[in-house]
């Protein structure tokens, strides 16, 4: 079955760099690392403190509605961190 709805790597890139300009001071944003295809591995670090909590999508490569679920995630927690602390 084809769809022209896939969820590509141009779409979740493009997802990333708008939660980053949303959100510019409150996360920290970077590549991890490249895949075979040469393709950035982007992360979005969170919040401060001991505990660390990772949350990683797209194991194995053509799984993108994991990279979408945690982009959506990301999304959501800056959301209710700006509500909570509004100044930052």
């Amino acid at each position: 079955m084809k769809s022209k709805n896939f969820y590509t790597y141009a779409k979740m890139k493009r997802e990333f760099d708008e939660i980053k300009s949303l959100f510019p001071f409150d996360a920290e944003y970077k590549s991890i690392g490249k895949s075979l295809w040469g393709r950035k591995i982007e992360c979005i670090k969170i919040g401060e403190g001991e505990t660390k909590i990772l949350f990683c999508g797209a194991h194995h490569g053509m799984e993108h509605l994991t990279s979408k679920l945690l982009l959506t995630f990301a999304r959501e927690y800056l959301l209710a961190i700006k509500k909570d602390h509004p100044s930052g």
